[in-house]
């Protein structure tokens, strides 16, 4: 049996003490960085775990091509962490990116909602798999996808 309860960053061991007098931010969740992925120390950047966004590896390689492309004073864009996509490889297998329908009602956002259920999906009624179902979300009147979920 495995049981995930989730990750987070490890600061500690790091040396940070002395850089915490000096300013920098740290929460529960890691380093706090802005769009840069620069600490509140300007000469200090954080990516990846410590900087504890969305903690996958290749958002922290984006996240290492931002932070590089600052320091060299390179133009570069911002990541947009409601793009990234997440998954859950297990038994059912989760998928999705963008925003939740639960947010969407919260921002009070005008959306549709559609869904095809893997029952009408022939792979899964191959492999013996019917439960479960894909949803996308549009913002209203654009139909600009706000978000993709699979289960």
């Amino acid at each position: 049996m495995l049981v995930a309860v989730g990750r987070t960053s490890v600061t500690a061991g790091l040396g940070l003490e002395s850089v915490r007098r000096g300013g920098l931010t740290v929460t529960p969740h890691g380093i706090e960085t802005n769009e840069h992925m620069q600490t509140s120390v300007p000469h200090i950047f954080a990516i990846g775990d410590l900087a504890g966004k969305a903690l996958l590896a290749y958002t922290a390689e984006q996240e290492g091509d931002i932070a590089a492309r600052a320091i060299l004073g390179l133009p570069h864009e911002s990541l947009r962490y409601d793009a990234v996509p997440r998954t859950i490889f297990g038994i059912p297998e989760v998928a999705s990116v963008g925003l939740t329908e639960a947010t969407l009602k919260e921002r009070g956002a005008s959306y549709l909602v559609g869904k095809s259920f893997m029952s009408a999906n022939s792979k899964a009624l191959i492999i013996g798999s019917r439960d479960g179902f894909a949803k996308i979300l549009a913002e209203k009147n654009s139909h600009t996808i706000l978000g993709i979920h699979i289960i």
